[in-house]
């Protein structure tokens, strides 16, 4: 694969690619004081021939830099599923969550009406945040507060507010199980709540151990919701959560440290 450097103004602290149908091109990403968000075209897409399928480009086509933050780094992104740049009118809606504790959620239309709600209620470092993945009308968070957080994505208001026995690193949703959330904490647990009824606190359903604290990223696999996958020290480890609440694999990972798992979203 061919490489396409974008120079950025400082460390890239989060960056996320839009995950749903409509926007799949877009790209967020923060580094210094600013957010960017990028369009990128693969180039093996609009080709047909075996040959030049071979050789893959990415093109950054078009930057928007939306917000500039003073000191306030961004720590993660999560892109909601409203997102749409295939049909008028377009938008990019995410949740960005900060170092100051604070969640913001970006909206923008790339035509100069961009809009920014603060979400007020975490005491600490926000790690980890996403938008429900089928209509986008709730966000998950878990910050270094030991809490977990579900908010009205619209109005700002926290929903339901969930104790952790220690810090929350990640949190994800699965568009195959509708309502269902998972929260990964630092000492190795990761949980699974119900959170269908809005009405009602999330029930925790399930939970898997890793064997292991330091837990550094956690991923939900997005094609087959029995398979969990998370880093924690120099693993990485695996689950079937059909089967044992135990590892299924465990593999060394990167010498230095694991700081992100993810599953491949196709």
């Amino acid at each position: 694969m061919e490489e396409n450097v974008v120079r950025t103004d400082g460390f890239v602290t989060a960056i996320e690619f839009c995950p749903y149908e409509n926007a799949t091109k877009l790209l967020a990403y923060s580094s210094a004081d600013n957010l960017h968000i990028c369009s990128v075209a693969f180039q093996h897409e609009d080709q047909s021939s075996h040959a030049e399928k071979q050789s893959v480009r990415a093109t950054v086509t078009h930057t928007e830099n939306l917000l500039t933050y003073s000191q306030n780094d961004i720590n993660c992104i999560s892109w909601s599923p409203v997102s749409n740049m295939k049909y008028l009118p377009r938008c990019a809606k995410l949740a960005l969550g900060l170092l100051d504790s604070t969640i913001s959620i970006l909206t923008t239309d790339f035509k100069g009406e961009t809009s920014l709600l603060v979400l007020k209620g975490h005491t600490n470092s926000v790690n980890a945040v996403a938008f429900e993945p089928l209509e986008g009308r709730v966000v998950a968070s878990v910050a270094d507060d030991s809490t977990c957080k579900i908010w009205d994505a619209d109005g700002g208001n926290i929903i339901h507010d969930i104790r952790l026995l220690c810090a929350g690193i990640d949190v994800c949703w699965n568009k195959l199980q509708p309502g269902i959330f998972m929260v990964g904490e630092l000492f190795g647990n990761l949980r699974f709540y119900d959170c269908t009824d809005e009405d009602e606190p999330p029930m925790p359903t399930q939970w898997l151990n890793c064997k292991r604290g330091g837990l550094t990223s956690a991923d939900w696999c997005p094609l087959n919701p029995m398979k969990v996958g998370a880093s924690a020290g120099t693993e990485w480890v695996l689950w079937d959560a059909s089967k044992s609440s135990l590892p299924e694999d465990t593999r060394q990972s990167h010498v230095g440290g694991s700081v992100k798992y993810r599953w491949c979203r196709a």
